[in-house]
């Protein structure tokens, strides 16, 4: 992989190229290992529990098992099965951009397989990932403005307003925006979550990062960040990033002839 920073350690670019090609940034090489044997595992490996075949070849022989054994006594005797702290290999990060060491991520055999069945895209293409964080501020504010699926981040401000009022972090890929979070409206001491992903690119993380880094920037700023779920996925992502849920309520729709839902 060529990997392109800028001056600044930031992410400028990054493509796949042949093992022997020429790199215009540095030169990263990514490859599959298996986990050696260790005395921990009774000198195996730890099961690869993002295998299906593996985790049903567990299942098998622990909880059908207990059934055969102790099923009779299931919710009486026996109230739960509990197994310690279930895991994949642990992602790593550099401490820094320029840093030259290994890093790690989760893996197993069939991962572009089902990446791909998944999403249409090939995943070993996009190692890196050209993805950051951008302020809603300057051109982007338009720019919101005129897309459908960004409106909302800053539909209830004239573009001054939120200039001066507003706060919202957009997700760049490849330079463009596919998710971001904004303050839908603005309160003494406060904003309103608004989260919105592109469609074609939900699923991937990018509204909870885009959502942590406005809450980050709204409480670096002394304002609380208060989260309005609308849908069970807002509200997934909100408990994602430490929120619990008050309770459930009531609200009336009304469609453009002032019918009432």
């Amino acid at each position: 992989y060529d990997v392109q920073l800028d001056e600044n350690g930031c992410l400028t670019g990054a493509r796949r190229i042949a093992e022997t090609g020429k790199a215009a940034g540095r030169k990263w090489y990514a490859y599959q290992e298996t986990d050696l044997p260790n005395p921990w595992y009774n000198n195996q490996t730890y099961a690869n529990t993002l295998d299906p075949a593996t985790m049903q070849k567990f299942v098998e022989i622990t909880y059908e098992r207990y059934l055969e054994t102790v099923g009779e006594d299931f919710g009486g005797v026996v109230p739960a099965i509990f197994t310690d702290e279930p895991q994949f290999s642990h992602k790593s990060a550099l401490a820094f951009a320029r840093e030259e060491k290994d890093v790690f991520l989760p893996w197993t055999d069939d991962l572009p397989e089902t990446f791909r069945a998944a999403y249409g895209e090939e995943l070993l293409e996009h190692l890196p990932e050209d993805v950051r964080l951008q302020p809603l501020e300057g051109p982007w504010i338009p720019w919101c403005r005129a897309r459908d699926w960004s409106l909302d981040f800053v539909s209830q401000f004239t573009d001054g307003d939120f200039a001066a009022e507003g706060l919202g972090m957009l997700v760049m890929r490849e330079g463009q925006p596919v998710s971001g979070a904004a303050s839908y409206v603005r309160y003494p001491g406060g904003l309103e979550v608004q989260v919105t992903t592109r469609e074609g690119c939900e699923g991937r993380g990018y509204a909870t990062l885009a959502a942590a880094g406005l809450i980050l920037r709204a409480h670096a700023q002394g304002l609380a960040a208060t989260w309005d779920a609308a849908n069970p996925v807002s509200a997934h992502i909100a408990e994602k990033l430490g929120y619990r849920p008050a309770g459930r309520y009531t609200v009336a729709e009304l469609d453009e002839k002032c019918k009432m839902y």
